[in-house]
C-alpha cells in the first residue's frame, strides 16, 4: 500500500519536464535613448537629485477642507489593583507576627491609593487592599512601638 504522498512524487516522476526557453535581448537603439530623454549614467547627463522638490498639480493646491488632526493615543497604564490586594493581604499577615513588615505595609497603602484614584482599576479589589495595608501598617507599628519601649 502507498502513501499519497509517493503517489504524488510517482505522478512528479513520471510528468515531462518543462521546456527551457532562453531570453532573447535585443541590442539598445539610438531610438530607445531619444524616446525616453537622458538616463542617469550617461557621459554628460547631470539629473536633479530625487529629493528634489517636485511641481504639484494645480487640483492637489487647491483647498480641500481641514488638514489631519493629530490625536495622541492614550497611554495604558498598567493594572495594579489585583497585585496591590496580594500584597496587602501578605502585609496584613505578616504584620500580626513580625514588627518589620512596616516598610512593605507603607509601600502597599501607597499603591492601594494610587489604585483607588485610577478610573480602570477594579474598585473592589483597590478598597479591600487599601484597608488591610491600613490594618497592616496600624498593627506593625503597634508591634514597634511595643518593643521598642522594652
Amino acid at each position: 500500500m502507498t502513501t499519497r504522498r509517493e503517489a504524488r512524487l510517482a505522478r512528479t516522476a513520471q510528468a515531462e519536464p518543462l521546456p527551457v526557453r532562453t531570453p532573447v535581448l535585443e541590442p539598445v537603439t539610438s531610438e530607445i535613448l531619444t524616446s525616453t530623454g537622458p538616463l542617469p549614467g550617461q557621459p554628460g547627463v547631470v539629473l536633479p537629485a530625487p529629493s528634489a522638490p517636485i511641481e504639484l498639480p494645480p487640483e492637489l493646491l487647491e483647498d480641500s477642507g481641514p488638514a489631519a488632526i493629530y490625536v495622541e493615543p492614550e497611554v495604558q497604564l498598567a493594572p495594579i489593583a489585583g497585585f496591590t490586594f496580594v500584597a496587602s493581604f501578605l502585609a496584613m499577615v505578616l504584620s500580626c507576627f513580625v514588627a518589620w513588615a512596616l516598610p512593605l505595609a507603607l509601600i502597599v497603602l501607597i499603591m492601594a491609593i494610587l489604585a483607588v484614584r485610577r478610573p480602570t482599576e477594579n474598585r473592589v479589589f483597590a478598597w479591600w487592599a487599601l484597608v488591610m495595608a491600613s490594618i497592616a501598617t496600624i498593627y506593625s507599628t503597634v508591634w514597634l512601638v511595643w518593643v521598642l519601649s522594652r
